[in-house]
């Protein structure tokens, strides 16, 4: 029977040395001592894919700094677990959590995947709901303004709409409206008159 020590599995020795075959395919010529004391474990794959995982936990290290999908799930945490984040009264605070998967950022890379663009953000389908992969969408930022629950919604002719849904439609000034409709100036009805805008 071949013998087996770590992911290391003996083909043919010769003296002090011995070839072995690793679990990843590769075979190699090591020292027999090192193998069978456990100081030598894999051909190296293994180091390397520690190396690997240790990148991912930290950031992943990339030149730039971190990554931006690690500074997202970084804040969903901190909201969601640290008292003393500023926005824990919003998250954390009200009951919203982060699955038991994600309180690891390897996990929550391989179940979200890379942020499509600058422009995206993480977005909860239901906003009362918690952070996990069934509940959240990479969304652009015009989509993530259409969500919060603070969001200005608009009756338009028997249809509900987010005021930054109608003014990126539009092409229309948000800020200016939502301050001119929040006063009174205006109703929705007298912009689209004005404009000639079709709904």
């Amino acid at each position: 029977m071949t013998k087996k020590f770590g992911m290391l599995k003996i083909v043919q020795r010769n003296k002090k040395r011995v070839i072995c075959l690793c679990d990843c395919g590769v075979e190699k010529d090591f020292d027999y001592a090192n193998v069978i004391s456990g100081r030598t474990k894999s051909c190296g794959c293994n180091r390397i894919k520690s190396m690997s995982d240790k990148k991912i936990v930290h950031g992943e290290n990339k030149r730039s700094g971190r990554t931006k999908e690690h500074i997202i799930w970084h804040g969903i945490v901190g909201r969601c677990v640290n008292k003393g984040n500023t926005s824990f009264p919003r998250y954390g605070g009200r009951g919203i959590k982060v699955c038991k998967r994600w309180r690891t950022y390897k996990n929550f890379l391989a179940d979200m995947g890379r942020c499509p663009s600058k422009d995206h953000s993480i977005d909860r389908i239901n906003n009362d709901g918690d952070y996990k992969s069934s509940n959240c969408r990479w969304v652009s930022r015009t989509e993530n303004m259409g969500n919060r629950r603070n969001t200005f919604f608009l009756n338009v002719r028997g249809k509900k709409i987010s005021l930054a849904d109608f003014c990126s439609k539009h092409d229309v000034s948000y800020p200016a409206l939502h301050a001119r409709l929040k006063r009174g100036f205006v109703t929705i009805e007298d912009v689209i008159c004005e404009k000639q805008l079709s709904v």
